[in-house]
Order: structure tokens, then sequence, then C-alpha cells
């Protein structure tokens, strides 16, 4: 894959692979936004407007616009602190109009290369900026936005303060770079509306293996990431009513470069083992469905500066065990990127998709604008 020069992810295959491990991360736990930071050379300025509505049944239904923008400030050759925020708006239409809207969390990290490509060691903070406490009518919002299968951006405006620490380790044995992490997250108590009593959201610890293997001479190359978080209980009035069952997340990324064409394939699978709710003295357990995501990407290179993009995905979601949750959508799109210059660039991307969620038939747009400023 073509980098534009002074503005590659810093270092050789081995720090790449380190900071692969906390991107795997951040796909999992963090927000699109967050997953697209990578540890820049030079400072860098990013923002973005996504746009998405959903309905179901052909009756109108959920829209979201989210604006979500971060910086990149690296401080040396060994440290880089980034920061990344934003806002979203979005309104629900059920017998009624309902709306949401606000500042999301704004979510800061310190990257520190250890030693001679020895480690990479990951210290973030989440800060509550965002909108809690909500009212009724706005939760009704938020429970349609954290449905995994709409992929909303902004699934969720705002939590406690948290705060994560993670370490990487990478090394290249052949043409294979093998690495492993460990990450620690501590939440913090938040009130999710106006009418409940503060929430102590449990601990979460993740395990991460992955490697990079360069393939097809040099032509293409192979990531392949798996995630195992655990998570401590939920907690309210100090006693434990939520244990989320543990997860198991592979990812794996094919990447090809044909002459002016890159070709990117991506599968990401999770899967979740049962989770328990406690009421009254009562635990009820259920099951979480398999989540699996597929998607192919082409972007032709049609001058220096223009690049043409068509991208499509596919969702398989398996029912919760509460005939809830399943869902089969695929979506399909054009895109365009035009640089400007090298580290300076602007992405305009389109896509409509449509499925089956649990009986229902549902149907989206997205459209969004990323612009990425290289300084």
């Amino acid at each position: 894959m073509r980098r534009d020069r002074g503005f590659s992810p810093c270092g050789p295959p081995v720090v790449r692979r380190l900071l692969g491990l906390f991107l795997a991360l951040a796909l999992l736990v963090g927000s699109p936004a967050e997953a697209q930071i990578r540890f820049m050379r030079n400072a860098t300025v990013g923002a973005g407007a996504h746009f998405q509505t959903w309905s179901r049944d052909t009756q109108a239904g959920a829209q979201e616009l989210s604006i979500p923008f971060f910086v990149i400030l690296p401080l040396g050759k060994r440290l880089s602190l980034d920061v990344v925020s934003g806002s979203g708006f979005a309104s629900l239409d059920t017998s009624g109009s309902h709306s949401l809207g606000g500042l999301t969390d704004t979510k800061i990290r310190a990257s520190y290369i250890v030693g001679d490509e020895l480690a990479l060691l990951n210290v973030g903070v989440n800060t509550p900026t965002g909108k809690t406490e909500l009212t009724g009518d706005e939760r009704q919002v938020s429970g349609v936005l954290s449905q995994n299968a709409f992929g909303f951006r902004t699934a969720s405006f705002g939590q406690g303060l948290d705060v994560n620490a993670g370490l990487a380790m990478a090394r290249k044995l052949g043409e294979t770079v093998f690495g492993a992490g460990l990450g620690y997250l501590v939440k913090g108590e938040f009130t999710p509306s106006a009418e409940q009593e503060p929430y102590q959201p449990g601990s979460e610890l993740s395990l991460t293996l992955g490697l990079d293997r360069k393939i097809m001479d040099d032509d293409g190359k192979l990531t392949l990431d798996v995630i195992y978080p655990t998570y401590g209980a939920d907690q309210k009035d100090g006693k434990e009513i939520f244990q989320s069952g543990a997860k198991i997340l592979i990812q794996a990324l094919l990447q090809v470069k044909k002459g002016t064409t890159d070709w990117r394939l991506f599968l990401i699978e999770r899967t979740k083992g049962d989770s328990d709710y406690s009421s009254d003295d009562l635990t009820r357990t259920f099951t979480n469905g398999n989540q699996l995501q597929a998607g192919l990407s082409m972007l032709k290179q049609l001058s220096p500066a223009l690049g043409l993009r068509i991208a499509a995905d596919l969702k398989i979601y398996g029912d919760n065990g509460n005939n809830e949750g399943e869902a089969t959508i695929m979506g399909i799109g054009p895109g365009i990127r035009y640089r400007f210059s090298p580290g300076r660039f602007i992405d305009l991307n389109l896509k409509y998709a449509q499925g089956k969620m649990d009986t229902r038939t549902v149907s989206g747009i997205e459209a969004s604008c990323n612009l990425l400023f290289g300084m």
C-alpha cells in the first residue's frame, strides 16, 4: 500500500505491529474516529461529518449527524499525544419525534515507544464531556443508536471518567512480525438518566495477539488480530446487577496493491459468552449471538491527486436468545479521495444498505466526509 512521504506511521514493521495491536483494541471498544488514529511523524488534525439514516418496514426511523475530530501531536520520535472528541445530533421518529444531541466524551491518549522498539506503552483517559442523565425520550433514541447492526458513528454520547493503560511488544521472525498486548480499563461511575441512580460499570482486561506478513512478492500484506476481553461486574447501589460474558474477537485484513489499484478485504468475527442480569435477588442468564462482518473495497488512483473507491460490506448477527438482535444487512457505495498534498486529503463516501433485522426489513443511507490535514 502506497504511503505519503513524510506522513507514514512511525517506524519499521515492528513498530507498526505494536501500533496495530492498540488499533485492534480501538476497533473493539473505541469510536471509529479513535480507531483511525496513527502514530504520525507530523502534527495532524482530522475532522469529519457523517450523516446516517435508517428506516424499518419503509417507515421513518432514526437519523444521526456525527461530527468527530482528532488532533495528533508528536512530542519527539518516541512520544505521541492524541485527542479525540466530537458531537452528535440524533432523532427518532416513532409515535412522536424524539431527539438527542450534544458533545461526546473526550479521549486523551499518550503513546510511547520503549527502548529500541522494545515495546509500546499506551496510557489514556476518557473525560466525561458528553451528555449523561438522559430523559426518557432521549433514552429511547440512545437505545436505537446503541444497536450494533445499524453502525451509528456516535453510539454513546457520555459515560464516566475512564482510565486505561496498555503495553504491547512485537518481534520480527523472518517475513512475519508477531505481537502481543495487554490492556486494562478502569471505568468510572456515571448517571445514565435523570430517573436512575448512579451506575458503576465493571473494569475490563484485554489480551491481544497479532501478526503481520507480507505476501505476493511484497504486493500484499496480511494482518491478523485475536482479542480476548473480560469484564468485571457492573454495580448499582453497591450491588452487582450485570455480568457481561467474555468475548473473543478475530479480525483479518488483506491488503493488495496492483499498479494504481489498492484492494482491501476484511473479516471480523465476534463471539461472546453468556451474560447474567440480577434484579430483586433473581439472576437471569441470556446468550449473545455471534457477529460476523466482512467487507471488500477497491481504490483506483485516476491521477496522483484523485482516487475513486467502491466498497461493499456484509453483517450477519445471531439472535441473542430473546428473539432479538438477529440481522443480515448488506451495504455498497462509491467514494472519492482527493489529495491536496502529501498528508492532506479529503474523503467523500456514500453507502446504501438493506437487509433484515429480527423480522423487519431495514434500509439505510450513509454519507460521510473526512478531512485529514498534516502539518
